[in-house]
């Protein structure tokens, strides 16, 4: 990575440097008033672009390691807006970087998408132009920052790269800023969308690793997914800190193709845990879908179509243990717990109790005898049942708690109500809050909650702040001592 002597060497290239259910009648809190005034203030003074402007504004503030360290960064993130879908209960900010893809092919993705979709609101759409010795903090000393970390990539990694990104120091630099409010949980999320390279970015705003984002997400880059590249490990040694949380995975195979060029050969490596992030901290419900085809090598295609990722989210064993010591909260008679469903029903449950997961769940084992089985499905009937970003969907956590809580009172009326009712909540991963709320205001039976990995409903466990919580403490400890 040579020396850098101005911006446009660092351009590119680490070389040059809702329901009522889930609302209640409840009087608002102190924070739930403050978060409606912002919401109303950001909608008021919030402008929707519907096409690039010629001469945009600067962006008002510098991107700054403490907003990388508090957010889900997405290098090579293409046409995807999951993650806004996902991980709203561990960040409020999102970094997206990618090359070679125009900005107004970015920005009428993102206008699309995020003024169309059930679950979000757009309140702010602004194109910027974009620099990084202007647009982001930089450490006094990262020109030796990323004159030294040419050491992490072996030989013929860097030449790879440097075959990649040759061409981008030619591409124009633009930043997209979105503000949008998911309808759902409430929460108000910024993405930042920005013309540039994934590790020359994550170097610059960590400043040589003393700053990670909280989550890492790399999905069919070819090569930054999968731990036997040795890239991404490499970075995390060479650099003595890592991400809380890594995103990996890759796209599936279309149905109709006659062979399988890079899933069959890499897939089970791409979701499988390494030897530092040795748990899966999280599976994903419902496809995540992404616009275009990343199956040939270098190139994007197929804008006008969605296709299928498989992914999981991983994490280290001290953040897994971290995790899995905290106590979920009490829900009155309700119970939250991490473990096997079928081991904890055939433990608590008797004769006439429920068991409710999705169909893939209730496929690999049998229930205890005497419980009675439902899957997911079948409770929601003519439900829609895929989550995708292709078309607006209705269905989320508190579709499938209005259902199950219509499918109880139903059961009581006909004199067969359960005692109990084990069940794998379904809905996206970051719709805790609503289950929250249903477990508690709901007294028809007794719910036991069951979830599988450590990050499964993170935020319901006792004392959770995604911001000041004891595993992300001691990151941040360790970070900076890395520093």
């Amino acid at each position: 990575m040579a020396d850098m002597k101005n911006s446009d060497e660092i351009r590119f290239g680490l070389d040059r440097e809702p329901d009522q259910m889930t609302t209640g009648h409840h009087l608002k809190t102190e924070a739930e008033v403050r978060q409606n005034l912002i919401i109303e203030r950001l909608r008021r003074k919030g402008e929707v672009c519907r096409q690039p402007r010629d001469t945009p504004p600067l962006l008002d503030h510098q991107i700054t390691p403490q907003i990388f360290s508090e957010s889900v960064f997405y290098p090579g993130a293409g046409l995807d807006i999951e993650p806004l879908l996902r991980f709203s209960n561990l960040a409020t900010t999102f970094l997206f970087v990618n090359l070679y893809l125009p900005r107004e092919t970015v920005f009428k993705f993102l206008r699309d998408a995020l003024s169309n979709h059930s679950l979000i609101e757009l309140l702010s759409l602004e194109d910027h132009p974009f620099d990084e010795c202007r647009d982001f903090d930089l450490h006094p000393d990262y020109r030796s920052h990323l004159k030294k970390s040419r050491c992490f990539m072996e030989e013929h990694q860097m030449r790879e790269y440097h075959g990649a990104f040759n061409s981008a120091h030619e591409e124009p630099q633009w930043l997209i800023r979105a503000v949008v409010l998911r309808r759902d949980t409430r929460r108000v999320l910024t993405l930042y969308y920005a013309a540039a390279e994934g590790l020359a970015t994550y170097l610059l705003l960590s400043h040589h690793g003393r700053f990670t984002p909280r989550v890492l997400i790399t999905i069919e880059t070819k090569v930054l997914e999968d731990p036997g590249s040795t890239i991404m490990p490499c970075l995390f040694s060479y650099l003595r800190s890592q991400p809380l949380y890594w995103v990996r995975g890759f796209q599936k195979r279309p149905d109709d193709a006659p062979w399988d060029i890079y899933s069959q050969r890499d897939g089970d490596r791409v979701l499988s845990p390494d030897s530092t992030y040795t748990h899966i901290a999280q599976d994903f419900a419902f496809h995540w879908k992404a616009r275009g085809d990343f199956l040939s090598w270098g190139f994007f295609n197929h804008f006008d179509r969605y296709t299928t990722r498989y992914c999981k989210m991983f994490t280290t064993t001290a953040t897994a243990e971290a995790l899995a010591a905290r106590p979920f909260r009490p829900f009155g008679r309700h119970r939250v717990e991490m473990g096997d469903l079928f081991e904890v029903a055939r433990r608590d449950g008797n004769a006439g109790d429920w068991l409710i997961a999705p169909a893939r769940v209730l496929a690999t084992s049998a229930p205890a005898a005497g419980l009675i089985p439902f899957t997911w499905e079948e409770i929601m009937q003519s439900r829609p049942l895929l989550l995708t970003t292709e078309e607006p969907f209705p269905l989320h956590m508190a579709d499938t708690l209005c259902t199950l809580e219509r499918a109880l009172l139903s059961a009581r009326d006909e004199g067969r109500l359960p005692q109990l009712v084990f069940l794998v909540p379904w809905g996206l991963e970051d719709q805790g809050c609503q289950l929250a709320e249903f477990l508690e205001r709901c007294q028809l039976t007794d719910l036991h909650i069951v979830v599988r990995r450590p990050a499964d409903l993170v935020d319901l466990r006792e004392s959770f702040d995604p911001k000041r919580s004891e595993c992300y403490g001691s990151h941040a400890e360790s970070n900076a001592s890395a520093g």
